[in-house]
């Protein structure tokens, strides 16, 4: 996907997160986060499922609460 004999400008860095973004929404949904395993200057983003969490026990806000 990528040759790391040469540096890769803004904008393919900013492709390539868009494309590992889309991967991660096709494969997860909303439960992921992504990691860069590498340093700053030569980033190897990694995709990590991480399931939802719960409420905690915070109530959603009903509509129809308001006239009860």
């Amino acid at each position: 996907m990528r040759d790391n004999g040469a540096a890769r400008t803004k904008g393919q860095l900013s492709r390539e997160l868009s494309e590992l973004i889309g991967e991660a929404r096709s494969k997860y949904g909303n439960d992921y986060i992504i990691v860069n395993e590498a340093s700053e200057n030569d980033p190897r983003w990694t995709i990590l499922y991480q399931s939802s969490k719960g409420s905690g026990g915070i109530k959603e806000a009903d509509i129809m609460d308001r006239w009860q």
